[in-house]
């Protein structure tokens, strides 16, 4: 159900903030110590605002032009889900208002995978 919400919010900002003819792009890849799941969009969001986008009640520029709903809490959601589970979560500009938003999910430890399975 916590990953449904992850996904929910990540879905929910990259469509609804995402340039008119964007393409998203998400992709998966092995990291150290984990697994990181990568989805990409072109959007108006300067780096400082990446960079606050995890705060609780932020809400960019483009965010309050866009729609005048949301709270600015369903990052701040995502990176304590993400934070709860080990993991991580943030947001970056790249070139040509390219907006990565990274996931980086724990990989299990054998400890965990037996404590998990009540042994």
């Amino acid at each position: 159900v916590l990953l449904e919400q992850v996904f929910g919010n990540i879905f929910d900002n990259v469509f609804k903030y995402a340039a008119g003819d964007t393409q998203v792009r998400a992709r998966a890849a092995r990291t150290k110590g984990g697994v990181t799941l990568a989805i990409g969009n072109i959007a108006l969001l300067t780096e400082d605002e990446a960079q606050r986008s995890m705060d609780r009640g932020f809400r960019g520029n483009v965010a309050e032009e866009v729609t005048g709903e949301g709270s600015g809490l369903g990052l701040w959601i995502v990176d304590h889900i993400m934070q709860a589970h080990l993991g991580s979560a943030r947001l970056r500009v790249k070139a040509g208002n390219r907006v990565l938003t990274e996931l980086f999910f724990r990989e299990a430890t054998s400890d965990a995978n037996r404590n998990s399975r009540g042994r």
